[in-house]
Parts: structure tokens; sequence; C-alpha cells
């Protein structure tokens, strides 16, 4: 008896030392109030948990908006993260997901706005996210570190040492893989100029550059931290070191015709070779051997991965087929979806119809079962946390 009592205190004891479950949550917002000239006015703040494949949904918050509060939290234009498992990031706010409140809001401050009354606007943005450090930059020159601070709960000016550190992070256009510049171009009358941006410099590296598209930017990417990658003009792609030499990289006899106007995009990929699209055709480039050839549709991957062993048929907006959703190489549904967001074992996507009805599609290994949450209004398609 006392062998049997002992061996329940123990196995008690061990029980309250066991950290609660962490159940998957899905976390969006859909608009409740929506005005024609100045949009959503008002959004509820959802949450969908799954523990062992059981769906229960809460509404966390209802934000609205007001003069202390002058915008909702958009999707779309305000990209979001999730740190810790608990605080929302999106665009200049933080929100608690345990205290279910917004404990930091960029807009309030004002150098991280311009203007007065309708008139004004928000130069501030948040840049990094650093651990536990959400470094925005702001003021009139919107080069201003802020920082705030996660643990302590903190926010105020960068002090000298972290302004050094921090500074490159406010620098706009496509970044090295060093995170150290960026890349930037301008156009004016005879054509584009490539513009190499530091924390210490701003300098033109390229001008006169052509193209017949792109009208409102100009093909460019980074080969490394010392080499550009862009075009003369269309179809011949040359690489620029940080002194601003240019040297040919390949020549590429486009056959335009209807393609002339076509949207011209260079990128890099992880094993360092170059993608160049023009229209509908697209290249590949391998900068090594000064080489490429065309990515033919057939040979074009058919599918895209979204992580946690999901995967996705390419999803084209003249073709009104279902494409197939996969994990771990088995079909286990077909959407037409326009975004997908994964955690391991469970994925959500949001699908629309053929008569255009939209909302949210969620799947989770421990049931094998579809939930679909209808929305209209679809706000922020934000992401997956663990939740007790």
């Amino acid at each position: 008896m006392m062998i049997f009592r002992a061996f329940n205190l123990a196995f008690f004891l061990a029980t309250l030392s066991c950290p609660a479950f962490a159940a998957k949550a899905l976390i969006f917002s859909d608009c409740t109030k929506y005005e024609e000239e100045s949009g959503c006015q008002e959004q509820n703040l959802m949450v969908y948990k799954f523990t062992n494949g059981v769906v229960s949904k809460e509404e966390y918050s209802r934000l609205k908006v007001d003069d202390k509060f002058p915008a909702v939290f958009d999707g779309y234009f305000d990209p979001s993260e999730i740190v810790q498992n608990r605080y929302l990031i999106i665009g200049e706010r933080i929100y608690d997901l345990k205290e279910r409140k917004v404990i930091h809001d960029g807009y309030q401050y004002e150098h991280m706005r311009s203007g007065e009354g309708e008139d004004v606007y928000y130069t501030g943005r948040r840049v990094k996210i650093l651990d536990d450090q959400i470094v925005y930059a702001a003021g009139e020159s919107g080069t201003d570190i802020y920082i705030y601070d996660l643990n302590k709960h903190t926010y105020g000016k960068a002090t000298a040492e972290q302004e050094k550190h921090f500074k490159h992070w406010s620098l706009w256009g496509v970044f090295s893989p060093d995170f150290q510049k960026t890349l930037t171009t301008e156009q004016h009358d005879s054509g584009f100029r490539l513009v190499l941006n530091t924390a210490e410099e701003t300098k033109v590296l390229a001008d006169g550059l052509q193209t017949e598209s792109s009208p409102d930017d100009f093909p460019h990417t980074w080969l490394n931290n010392d080499t550009a990658v862009t075009q003369r003009s269309d179809g011949e792609i040359v690489t620029v070191d940080l002194s601003g030499n240019i040297t040919p990289l390949v020549k590429i006899y486009l056959n335009l015709g209807d393609n002339r106007f076509g949207y011209a995009w260079l990128a890099r990929e992880d094993d360092g070779l170059i993608v160049y699209t023009y229209g509908d055709s697209q290249y590949k480039i391998n900068p090594r051997t000064k080489t490429f050839a065309e990515i033919r549709g057939n040979l074009r991957q058919p599918y895209v991965e979204f992580g946690h062993e999901f995967v996705a048929e390419i999803y084209e907006q003249d073709n009104s087929d279902h494409p197939k959703i996969l994990y771990k190489g088995k079909v286990i549904g077909a959407y037409r979806y326009s975004e997908i967001k994964t955690s391991e074992g469970h994925v959500a996507l949001q699908y629309f119809d053929s008569e255009d009805h939209e909302g949210l599609a969620i799947w989770s290994a421990d049931s094998g079962q579809w939930t679909e949450i209808k929305i209209e209004s679809l706000q922020a398609f934000i992401g997956w946390v663990e939740m007790e």
C-alpha cells in the first residue's frame, strides 16, 4: 500500500512539473465595419485553436479606428511577424496575445509622422526584428533609430552604440546578402540609374540603363556582397561592382513579340544562379560559366513548397482547376488559393470558389479534415502560434 501511494504521489508531482500542452492556433482578423471612402473602420482579431484536431474559436480583440488608433491591422500592406509565440507585430504596432491588447503603437509618436490634421501621413516604419528588440526608423529623414525592448517593455531613441549597430536597417531597397547595403533604381530622361546605398553614403553605380518594360522599376539584384546584377538593355545582362565597373554576363536574344511591354525581373536563387524573367519568358543564368538556359513551361516546377512538408500545385488565375494541396507527398485537398501559411501538421489557406466566395480553409493532421471559415472581408491573414 505504501509503495502504491508513493507511486501515485510521484506521478502527481511529475504531472505538475510537466508543461501544459501547446495547441496550434491560427490568427487572423476580419473587417466588421467598412466605409467606402475611408476603408475598414473596425475589425475582430480572431484565434482558432486546434487541440488534437478539435477546433475552438475565440474573439481576442475588437479594434476600432479612432483618433488614438488611426488605422487597422492590414495584412496586405503591413508585414506581420509573431515573436516568442506571444507578440504579434504588424506594421508599427505590437499586440500582446497574452494580455490581449496593443502594448505599443508607433502611430502615436510625433517622430513617426509628418503633417497635421487631415494632412498627416506616416513616415516612420518598422525595419527589423532582432531577438527581443523591434527596430524602427523615423524622424524627418526616416533614418533616426528607435527601439522597443520586448523584455523590458521600453521604447526610446537608440543610444549612439545602438545607432551605429542598427543604422543600415533604415536603408530602402534590395539588401545585399550581408544586409549592410542596398540597391535602388532611379528613372530619368535618359533611362535608369542603379544606386548603391550604405549607412554612410549614396552612390550611383551605373547610369543610362534601358528597358522597354517595367516603367516603375528596373531589374536588379545582388550576385554577392560586392557585385550587383542588372541589364544595359532588355536581355543584355551585366554585373556591376561597388566601384561602378560594368562587366557583360550574358546576352539573351529575346523574341519579344507580345512580351515587348512585359515585366522584367532579376532574382538570385539560394544556389547562386540568377533567374531573369521577361514577360512570359524565364531564363536561368549561371554567373560562373556565363551561360543561360530558358526555363520552358513543361520544365518549370509545378509545385511550390510552403514549409513543414506542405506543397501545393502552382495556381494560375487563367486556369479554372483547383490546385492540389499535398502533405508528406499525399494529396489532402484542392483549393483555388491566394496565400498559404503552415505549421507542423497544420496548414491554412485563403481560398475563393467559382462564385468568388472567400474564406479560410484549415487542415489538421490530427483529424485529417478540413475546416472552412467563410469570410467575405478578411483583413489580415497572420499565421500560426502555439498556445497553452
